[in-house]
């Protein structure tokens, strides 16, 4: 009887068992999740201060337009990114948690402006181990293959506006030779193959992940392709506030976006009655879109002029 009893009691401390151990299993992926979700929440948050720095250090004109005068100082940009992160981790702001985070965690780091980018990667150190090494500017080139013996390259840049055409040991302003969409696939397509490189070299045993930037022509869904000056790092291996190290994978592109102001005003309709209107900026004649006389306000968008009580001004809106 008592063999029996015995062996009946292995079954609830068998399950107690499996039971503690399945717990102790899911509390640790679900941590994992926890840490990973927040560490790309924070890569986004830093690289979204990070072009936020250097939109603060361009002069782009009052609707941003100017995107030739964004100002892409990589190294202001990696500083940004750096004491962001920092403070994101309630750790002190010294040279020696900036060479940390350099160090240890950043793997790559890009800074993708007008018409050229920067990328950082690890390189080996005089006094041995790693630091992370800054590129120069790279433009973003393309090879016109178009006609057989005659290979012509272009430096392009975003607004894909005129490039510099280089012909043997000629450098000249040309047209753009592709169109917008081709132009900013180009980018995309050069950015992303860098950057894959960097990160390839980073794991010589090699990684089961990839880094893929988007083209403006992708058909995926929840995407953000570099459509105009972007900061991406990639960052792994994070083991801050954690108990264990965690193998976490980030990466985040902050896309700075050209705001197109609406200016809103009085003026007399055709019946002869003042009627409050409004209309983008960069439509109206010269010598009223800067008269602060006749500009009442300024918004960022219609929905935000009509809801103030302007009127869609079909002169000079359509």
């Amino acid at each position: 009887m008592s063999k029996v009893f015995s062996l009946l009691m292995i079954i609830p401390i068998w399950f107690i068992a499996m039971l503690y151990l399945a717990t102790i299993t899911f509390y640790r992926v679900e941590s994992q999740s926890i840490e990973d979700w927040r560490i790309k929440t924070v890569v986004n948050y830093c690289t979204d201060s990070a072009i936020e720095e250097l939109l603060e250090a361009s002069d782009l004109g009052m609707d941003y337009a100017d995107w030739g005068k964004f100002h892409a100082d990589p190294d202001l940009a990696l500083k940004d990114f750096v004491d962001t992160f920092l403070l994101s981790y309630r750790l002190p702001l010294n040279n020696e948690n900036r060479e940390m985070i350099k160090t240890n965690y950043i793997q790559a780091f890009c800074v993708a402006g007008y018409d050229g980018y920067y990328i950082y990667d690890h390189r080996n150190a005089e006094n041995g181990g790693y630091t992370l090494v800054g590129s120069p500017k790279i433009p973003y080139l393309y090879a016109d293959t178009t006609k057989p013996g005659r290979y012509v390259t272009y430096a392009l840049n975003m607004g894909n506006q005129r490039c510099y055409k280089l012909t043997d040991a000629t450098i000249t302003q040309a047209p753009s030779p592709v169109s917008d969409s081709e132009c900013m696939k180009i980018i995309n397509t050069r950015i992303s193959d860098d950057l894959m490189e960097r990160v390839d070299r980073a794991y010589t045993n090699g990684w089961l992940q990839s880094v893929y930037i988007p083209t403006s022509m992708t058909a995926l869904t929840r995407t953000n392709p570099v459509q105009s000056p972007t900061v991406m790092a990639f960052m792994d291996n994070i083991d801050l506030d954690t108990m264990y190290k965690v193998q976490a994978f980030g990466i985040g592109g902050s896309r700075a976006k050209v705001a197109r102001p609406v200016s809103a005003y009085i003026r007399e309709d055709a019946n002869g009655n003042m009627v409050k209107y409004y209309s983008y900026t960069d439509l109206l004649p010269d010598g009223i879109n800067n008269d602060q006389a006749f500009i009442k306000e300024v918004f960022m968008s219609p929905e935000d002029a009509a809801e103030a009580g302007y009127h869609h001004d079909t002169l000079y809106m359509n």
